[in-house]
């Protein structure tokens, strides 16, 4: 049986388990141990991976990032910062359908995993008035948080994919920028036009309110401007010669929330003892299991060498070239859950394919389809972190946020087809 069909059964079997109210967590364990025993991985093999999911250290760090932002926003959420905040963001932007969406695409600049996490409870308190429910509530984080994803140059995807193809940063910004206004328009169209102009119960507004607003947000000001900056100075130390391989690339964020957390914390009388009943609880645990399964998963799949079988026999196969743009990216995205994933394991095969056999002119088109095709994947994977992370913070399952997914996606993709259509005339 090809290793495809063997993914795609595991899947729905881990599909039918959640419908079944089992926990992600343990069911993508088991799908993981299944998957490796039937792709005929050895037991000391598939033990290694089991283990080296969780301690390679990029994951490690990526644990404890997680861990940093369930901390930083349970410590706004409990100084009433939160609320503040979006009290002074209702006041400078009165309209709900506005407002929201906005809190959390501004989050979405910051390129952290499992950012819509970090989102979630301003999302949460700005839509306390506005009769939204959770599932709802979920899918509006979950789905504005991504929406610069196609091009902002922090991305590692986005320049992953200039480094593959060749093209410039700002050329892969301006081809992908028409597919944000897409995701804001459409998500608008889904979310956000039941929402009422105006929550109920609001107050008067103030003077100073945007000043007030950054003085209350400056610890989330702070995360997302000292890790840019110490992205960058990463970033420029290697450039210069300097070695720095053995700091994992996400340790910038790691010193960022640890200010930003120290910021929130400053002057506010919490208790050593409240704050770790913050990270030590079963909802907490059950997180973290989640997105060690995750981890788990991607490095059976890796170890196993499933994603590259299936990649290679593809490009190598009869199937149509645009097919081959779509599929491959769309199956990876899906099946990992992680847009760097199928950037990095797919592109690199792809691209030479598609350089031999279209005009130059056509391959800026075809590196569109190929980035959206795989970016819809990852929206509608059940193993994405983004929407695990923000389906607990809400409470809600999978399948309740996954089935309000169906349809958006689906019309964002033909949206982005004629994008690509377009493209091949120009």
């Amino acid at each position: 049986m090809p290793a495809v069909l063997k993914i795609i059964i595991i899947f729905a079997v881990v599909v039918i388990s959640l419908k079944l109210k089992s926990p992600l967590g343990a069911s993508l364990f088991a799908g993981a141990i299944a998957l490796g025993l039937w792709l005929g991985m050895p037991l000391n093999m598939l033990g290694k991976s089991v283990l080296f999911g969780v301690t390679d250290p990029p994951n490690l760090v990526l644990l404890v990032i997680v861990l940093q932002i369930v901390l930083f926003s349970a410590i706004l959420s409990e100084t009433k910062q939160l609320r503040k905040m979006v009290a002074a963001v209702s006041e400078v932007i009165e309209n709900p359908r506005i407002a929201v969406p906005i809190m959390t695409a501004v989050i979405g600049l910051l390129p952290m995993p499992g950012g819509a996490r970090f989102s979630a409870p301003l999302v949460d308190e700005a839509c306390r008035r506005l009769q939204a429910d959770n599932e709802h509530k979920s899918a509006i984080n979950y789905w504005f948080r991504h929406v610069w994803e196609y091009w902002w140059p922090f991305y590692p995807s986005v320049i992953l994919i200039s480094a593959i193809s060749g093209f410039s940063l700002m050329k892969i910004a301006i081809i992908s920028f028409p597919a944000t206004i897409v995701t804001v328009v459409v998500g608008y169209y889904f979310f956000l036009r039941q929402l009422p102009k105006r929550a109920t119960q609001t107050g008067p507004r103030t003077e100073g309110a945007l000043l007030r607003l950054l003085s209350i947000g400056r610890s989330i000001i702070a995360v997302i401007t000292l890790n840019l900056l110490l992205t960058n100075a990463r970033s420029m130390l290697a450039s210069r010669g300097f070695e720095i391989s053995a700091l994992p690339t996400r340790f910038p964020l790691v010193i960022a929330l640890i200010v930003g957390i120290t910021m929130a914390l400053w002057g506010k009388g919490l208790t050593s003892r409240t704050t770790i009943k913050m990270i030590v609880n079963k909802r907490v645990a059950m997180t973290m299991l989640t997105i060690a399964s995750i981890l788990i998963f991607s490095a059976v799949l890796k170890d196993a060498g499933a994603i590259e079988d299936i990649t290679e026999s593809l490009a190598s196969s009869d199937v149509p070239l645009l097919l081959l743009a779509i599929s491959v990216p769309f199956l990876v995205g899906f099946v990992t859950g992680i847009v760097v994933a199928y950037v990095g394991i797919a592109l690199p095969i792809l691209y030479p394919v598609f350089e031999a056999a279209l005009p130059e002119s056509q391959l800026i088109a075809y590196v569109f389809i190929f980035s959206v095709s795989g970016y819809v994947a990852v929206m509608l994977t059940p193993v994405h972190l983004c929407l695990i992370l923000s389906n607990e913070y809400f409470k809600v399952k999978f399948i309740q946020v996954g089935r309000l997914m169906i349809l958006p996606c689906v019309v964002e993709m033909s949206l982005f087809f004629g994008i690509f259509l377009l493209y091949l005339m120009l």
